[in-house]
């Protein structure tokens, strides 16, 4: 069977109209990833009533060169194809929010598709390259709401007022985590208007958040997709029958949604999580649940004024200058006192000992499969050099 992803479902599909075939989970990917686009300057804001055709969005998008290039799943692809197809391009956007707060360690953009069939779909933005947008994704392992959190709720319920209809919410990445927040916790009286919400590849929530009666209660519009071989939305609660994608990508690029499967108007599902990923989620579940709250705060605090100690605010400065960087590391390291330097240890020894549990367990079940996926993980690691 030929191998299909999103961009070949846009060649396949995009003659079609969704008034002629209805809106799907593939659909859902494609305006997630293309939520990833740079829009700044082109669609307007939330006090603006004003909306703009994919097509004119991805003509201006091209004019003012906003390559993204830096990112892995590069938005560019995705809206260029669809800005072409007679699927997308009459689709129109507007409601463009964006806000970035290392003081208040987090990243935030959504923006609103209208679509044909007259129902929107609200998407968020992933994480990007900015650390403050990371250090927000590991505040999830001890914060019951982050500020990105809060920005996405408000969001949803002011576009519930605002369109007055049915409503989808989707995203990758920790944009999926943001939709599922939102849903959950917008306002009460615009519940009804939500008749789906997509994580794709998202990170969970602690439990804090997922014994909320809120949480509980939208979890049957939740829809939850990963690759087989996931390491983010595996990570904290996040068990909600979720649907396996087969990905022709290499170990964690299958995070990557250009490598995801597609076979018709679905995604190609796989037979099962991979052995790697299952150790992955079973270890990082045991180390959250050794740590105190207060102590996977601390350790993360740590691990993000090191990075902020570079002077970088995204991860492509930070490679841009490796010397530098590693040197300003390195000084900050040296820099920390006994009892921070005794927190990451111990903090280290329990992500090792969760680790070491947790390859054991599997062992005891399949100790052959496991010498089998060690060597099928070494030869993607030698593909990938």
């Amino acid at each position: 069977m030929q191998e299909m992803n999103m961009l070949d479902y846009i060649d396949w599909r995009g003659d079609l109209s969704m008034i002629i075939s209805p809106f799907n989970e593939v659909d859902n990917l494609i305006l997630s990833e293309i939520a990833y686009a740079n829009f700044d300057n082109i669609v307007e804001g939330l006090e603006s009533e004003e909306t703009i055709t994919l097509q004119e969005a991805g003509e201006k998008y091209n004019a003012l060169e906003r390559g993204q290039g830096f990112l892995g799943n590069n938005p560019s692809m995705a809206l260029n194809k669809a800005a072409e197809s007679e699927r997308f391009r009459k689709i129109r956007l507007g409601y463009y929010e964006k806000e970035i707060s290392a003081e208040q360690e987090f990243q935030f953009t959504a923006v609103t598709f209208f679509l044909e069939d007259g129902t929107v779909y609200v998407a968020y933005k992933g994480t990007d390259n900015s650390i403050a947008g990371w250090r927000e994704d590991f505040n999830f392992v001890y914060l019951k709401r982050t500020e990105g959190q809060n920005h996405a709720r408000n969001y949803l319920t002011n576009v519930c007022i605002k369109v007055g209809r049915a409503v989808r919410v989707g995203g990758h990445s920790k944009g999926g985590n943001l939709a599922v927040y939102a849903a959950a916790f917008c306002e009460e009286k615009y519940k009804d208007q939500i008749i789906s919400v997509y994580s794709n590849d998202g990170p969970g929530f602690n439990p804090d958040v997922v014994q909320t009666s809120e949480y509980q209660g939208i979890l049957s519009r939740v829809q939850m997709f990963i690759p087989e071989f996931s390491v983010v939305g595996i990570l904290l609660s996040n068990k909600n029958e979720r649907k396996i994608i087969d990905s022709n990508g290499l170990g964690v690029k299958q995070h990557n949604p250009y490598t995801w499967q597609v076979l018709g108007t679905k995604f190609q599902e796989a037979e099962k999580q991979t052995l790697t990923s299952i150790i992955v989620e079973e270890t990082f579940s045991k180390w959250f649940d050794s740590l105190k709250r207060e102590q996977a705060k601390e350790l993360i605090s740590v691990m993000f004024n090191l990075l902020g100690a570079t002077g970088a605010d995204t991860f492509t400065e930070i490679k841009g200058n490796k010397r530098v960087s590693f040197n300003a590391l390195v000084k900050a390291m040296r820099g920390m006192d006994n009892d921070t330097q005794k927190l990451v240890t111990e903090g280290f020894n329990k992500l090792l000992s969760s680790s070491w549990e947790s390859i054991t367990e599997e062992m005891k079940k399949a100790p052959n499969k496991i010498k089998e996926t060690l060597a099928s993980d070494l030869l993607d690691r030698r593909k990938e050099l």
